[in-house]
Protein backbone atom coordinates (compact mmCIF):
# COMPACT_ATOMS: atom_id res chain seq x y z
CA UNK A 1 0.00 0.00 0.00
CA UNK A 2 1.24 3.07 -1.21
CA UNK A 3 0.99 5.88 2.22
CA UNK A 4 2.04 8.89 -0.76
CA UNK A 5 -0.84 8.20 -2.32
CA UNK A 6 -4.22 10.15 -2.86
CA UNK A 7 -5.85 6.99 -2.90
CA UNK A 8 -7.54 4.97 -0.56
CA UNK A 9 -6.36 1.42 -0.81
CA UNK A 10 -6.98 -1.87 0.95
CA UNK A 11 -5.72 -5.60 0.27
CA UNK A 12 -7.78 -8.12 1.08
CA UNK A 13 -7.33 -12.01 1.39
CA UNK A 14 -9.36 -14.87 -0.37
CA UNK A 15 -12.24 -14.72 2.93
CA UNK A 16 -12.71 -10.88 1.69
CA UNK A 17 -10.77 -9.68 4.77
CA UNK A 18 -8.84 -6.81 5.04
CA UNK A 19 -5.36 -7.40 5.50
CA UNK A 20 -3.77 -4.14 4.81
CA UNK A 21 -5.00 -0.69 4.32
CA UNK A 22 -3.68 3.24 3.91
CA UNK A 23 -4.05 5.80 6.44
CA UNK A 24 -6.40 7.10 4.20
CA UNK A 25 -8.71 4.15 4.89
CA UNK A 26 -8.77 4.60 8.07
CA UNK A 27 -9.82 8.44 7.79
CA UNK A 28 -12.44 7.52 5.37
CA UNK A 29 -13.78 5.18 8.05
CA UNK A 30 -13.14 6.94 11.45
CA UNK A 31 -11.67 3.39 12.87
CA UNK A 32 -8.91 0.82 12.20
CA UNK A 33 -10.40 -1.89 10.12
CA UNK A 34 -7.98 -4.72 10.05
CA UNK A 35 -8.99 -8.11 9.69
CA UNK A 36 -12.99 -7.31 8.93
CA UNK A 37 -14.66 -8.01 5.85
CA UNK A 38 -14.57 -5.03 3.43
CA UNK A 39 -17.52 -5.46 2.54
CA UNK A 40 -19.33 -5.50 6.37
CA UNK A 41 -17.83 -2.00 6.35
CA UNK A 42 -18.32 -0.89 3.29
CA UNK A 43 -21.55 -0.83 2.78
CA UNK A 44 -21.12 0.94 -0.92
CA UNK A 45 -23.82 2.06 -3.33
CA UNK A 46 -24.16 2.51 -6.72
CA UNK A 47 -26.10 5.60 -7.57
CA UNK A 48 -29.36 3.61 -8.68
CA UNK A 49 -28.89 2.69 -4.52
CA UNK A 50 -28.11 -0.40 -5.59
CA UNK A 51 -25.41 -2.29 -3.16
CA UNK A 52 -21.61 -2.57 -4.46
CA UNK A 53 -20.27 -5.55 -3.68
CA UNK A 54 -16.07 -4.73 -5.03
CA UNK A 55 -14.48 -7.54 -3.35
CA UNK A 56 -17.18 -10.24 -3.88
CA UNK A 57 -16.71 -9.42 -8.16
CA UNK A 58 -13.02 -9.29 -7.27
CA UNK A 59 -12.52 -12.59 -5.75
CA UNK A 60 -14.44 -13.96 -8.91
CA UNK A 61 -11.89 -12.52 -11.04
CA UNK A 62 -13.65 -9.40 -12.42
CA UNK A 63 -11.94 -5.96 -12.51
CA UNK A 64 -14.10 -2.75 -11.89
CA UNK A 65 -12.64 0.70 -12.98
CA UNK A 66 -13.49 4.02 -12.06
CA UNK A 67 -16.69 2.63 -10.37
CA UNK A 68 -18.70 6.24 -8.45
CA UNK A 69 -20.32 4.53 -5.42
CA UNK A 70 -21.08 6.26 -2.32
CA UNK A 71 -20.50 5.50 1.49
CA UNK A 72 -22.27 6.68 4.89
CA UNK A 73 -20.28 6.53 7.64
CA UNK A 74 -21.27 5.16 10.93
CA UNK A 75 -21.66 8.69 12.16
CA UNK A 76 -24.00 9.66 8.83
CA UNK A 77 -21.24 11.83 7.13
CA UNK A 78 -21.42 10.51 3.58
CA UNK A 79 -18.55 10.09 1.08
CA UNK A 80 -18.29 9.92 -2.62
CA UNK A 81 -15.85 7.46 -3.70
CA UNK A 82 -14.43 6.77 -7.10
CA UNK A 83 -13.21 2.85 -6.89
CA UNK A 84 -10.78 0.21 -8.54
CA UNK A 85 -10.83 -3.80 -7.26
CA UNK A 86 -9.53 -6.13 -9.00
CA UNK A 87 -7.88 -9.96 -8.09
CA UNK A 88 -4.81 -10.55 -6.84
CA UNK A 89 -3.69 -13.93 -8.14
CA UNK A 90 -0.56 -16.19 -6.79
CA UNK A 91 2.04 -17.55 -9.73
CA UNK A 92 0.44 -20.28 -10.76
CA UNK A 93 -2.67 -17.74 -11.55
CA UNK A 94 -4.94 -18.75 -8.16
CA UNK A 95 -6.43 -15.77 -6.79
CA UNK A 96 -5.43 -15.49 -3.39
CA UNK A 97 -7.16 -11.75 -2.25
CA UNK A 98 -7.75 -8.64 -4.32
CA UNK A 99 -7.01 -5.18 -4.17
CA UNK A 100 -9.72 -2.28 -3.97
CA UNK A 101 -8.54 1.54 -4.37
CA UNK A 102 -10.69 4.02 -3.57
CA UNK A 103 -10.25 7.85 -4.60
CA UNK A 104 -12.43 10.23 -2.21
CA UNK A 105 -14.38 12.56 -5.13
CA UNK A 106 -16.62 14.25 -2.15
CA UNK A 107 -15.42 17.70 -2.43
CA UNK A 108 -15.22 17.17 -6.11
CA UNK A 109 -19.24 16.23 -5.78
CA UNK A 110 -20.32 19.08 -3.85
CA UNK A 111 -18.55 21.50 -6.17
CA UNK A 112 -20.31 20.10 -9.08
CA UNK A 113 -23.70 19.65 -7.47
CA UNK A 114 -23.18 23.51 -6.20
CA UNK A 115 -22.34 24.38 -9.86
CA UNK A 116 -25.51 22.13 -11.13
CA UNK A 117 -27.96 24.36 -8.42
CA UNK A 118 -26.06 27.54 -9.71
CA UNK A 119 -26.55 26.84 -13.35
CA UNK A 120 -29.94 25.54 -12.60
CA UNK A 121 -30.66 28.72 -10.89
CA UNK A 122 -29.34 31.19 -13.64
CA UNK A 123 -31.30 29.26 -16.07
CA UNK A 124 -34.04 29.57 -14.04
CA UNK A 125 -33.48 33.65 -14.11
CA UNK A 126 -32.95 33.68 -17.66
CA UNK A 127 -36.10 32.28 -18.37
CA UNK A 128 -38.26 34.10 -16.02
CA UNK A 129 -36.36 37.28 -17.77
CA UNK A 130 -37.01 36.29 -20.94
CA UNK A 131 -40.20 36.39 -19.73
CA UNK A 132 -40.47 39.16 -18.35
CA UNK A 133 -39.04 40.74 -22.12
CA UNK A 134 -41.52 38.79 -23.86
CA UNK A 135 -44.14 40.09 -21.79
CA UNK A 136 -42.92 43.74 -22.16
CA UNK A 137 -42.51 43.27 -25.90
CA UNK A 138 -46.27 42.15 -25.67
CA UNK A 139 -47.18 45.48 -24.12
CA UNK A 140 -45.03 47.60 -26.76
CA UNK A 141 -46.81 46.20 -29.42
CA UNK A 142 -49.91 46.76 -27.53
CA UNK A 143 -48.81 49.90 -27.22
CA UNK A 144 -47.35 50.58 -30.85
CA UNK A 145 -51.03 49.17 -32.39
CA UNK A 146 -53.03 51.73 -30.36
CA UNK A 147 -50.90 54.36 -30.94
CA UNK A 148 -50.93 53.44 -34.64
CA UNK A 149 -54.96 53.19 -34.09
CA UNK A 150 -55.14 56.67 -32.49
CA UNK A 151 -52.95 58.70 -35.26
CA UNK A 152 -55.14 57.28 -38.34
CA UNK A 153 -57.98 58.63 -36.27
CA UNK A 154 -56.23 61.84 -35.94
CA UNK A 155 -55.24 61.92 -39.58
CA UNK A 156 -59.18 61.20 -40.46
CA UNK A 157 -59.62 63.48 -38.04
CA UNK A 158 -57.23 66.18 -39.97
CA UNK A 159 -58.82 65.46 -42.94
CA UNK A 160 -62.44 66.07 -41.26
CA UNK A 161 -61.51 69.32 -40.41
CA UNK A 162 -59.58 70.17 -43.59
CA UNK A 163 -62.57 69.57 -46.02
CA UNK A 164 -65.02 70.77 -42.98
CA UNK A 165 -62.96 74.05 -43.55
CA UNK A 166 -62.81 74.17 -47.10
CA UNK A 167 -66.64 73.89 -46.79
CA UNK A 168 -66.73 76.86 -44.76
CA UNK A 169 -64.83 78.83 -46.86
CA UNK A 170 -66.82 78.09 -50.30
CA UNK A 171 -70.17 78.56 -48.72
CA UNK A 172 -68.24 82.24 -47.42
CA UNK A 173 -67.71 83.23 -51.06
CA UNK A 174 -70.77 81.83 -52.49
CA UNK A 175 -72.20 83.74 -49.51
CA UNK A 176 -70.27 86.98 -51.01
CA UNK A 177 -70.74 86.25 -54.19
CA UNK A 178 -74.70 85.93 -53.74
CA UNK A 179 -74.58 89.00 -51.86
CA UNK A 180 -72.52 91.45 -54.52
CA UNK A 181 -74.65 89.91 -57.36
CA UNK A 182 -78.03 91.17 -55.90
CA UNK A 183 -76.31 94.13 -54.53
CA UNK A 184 -75.92 94.79 -58.45
CA UNK A 185 -78.95 93.44 -59.55
CA UNK A 186 -80.90 95.67 -57.05
CA UNK A 187 -78.70 99.15 -57.65
CA UNK A 188 -78.91 98.88 -61.12
CA UNK A 189 -82.89 99.05 -61.57
CA UNK A 190 -82.78 101.47 -58.04
CA UNK A 191 -81.10 103.95 -60.17
CA UNK A 192 -82.82 104.59 -62.38
CA UNK A 193 -86.27 104.38 -59.99
CA UNK A 194 -84.18 107.28 -58.01
CA UNK A 195 -82.82 109.32 -60.47
CA UNK A 196 -86.45 109.34 -62.38
CA UNK A 197 -88.71 109.92 -59.12
CA UNK A 198 -86.15 113.13 -58.82
CA UNK A 199 -86.88 114.24 -61.69
CA UNK A 200 -90.51 114.23 -61.15
CA UNK A 201 -90.15 115.98 -58.10
CA UNK A 202 -88.05 118.31 -59.88
CA UNK A 203 -89.55 121.76 -59.32
CA UNK A 204 -89.24 123.05 -62.96
CA UNK A 205 -92.14 120.39 -63.64
CA UNK A 206 -94.92 121.97 -62.81
CA UNK A 207 -97.21 119.41 -64.08
CA UNK A 208 -99.49 118.14 -60.55
CA UNK A 209 -99.85 114.97 -62.56
CA UNK A 210 -96.31 114.62 -63.06
CA UNK A 211 -96.12 115.21 -59.20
Amino acid sequence: INEQATEAGVVCDESGKIIRFSKAVSRILGFDPAFQSFEDIFDLRLPIVKKLSPVSAALRGEVLLQVEASFERRDGMLFHLFLNAGPLKSANGKIIGCVVTLADITERKRIEEALLKAKDELELRVQERTADLTNAKEELECTNEELRLEIEEHNRTEIALLEAKDAAEAAAQAKSDFMANMSHEIRTPMNAVIGMTSLLLDDGIPNPEHR
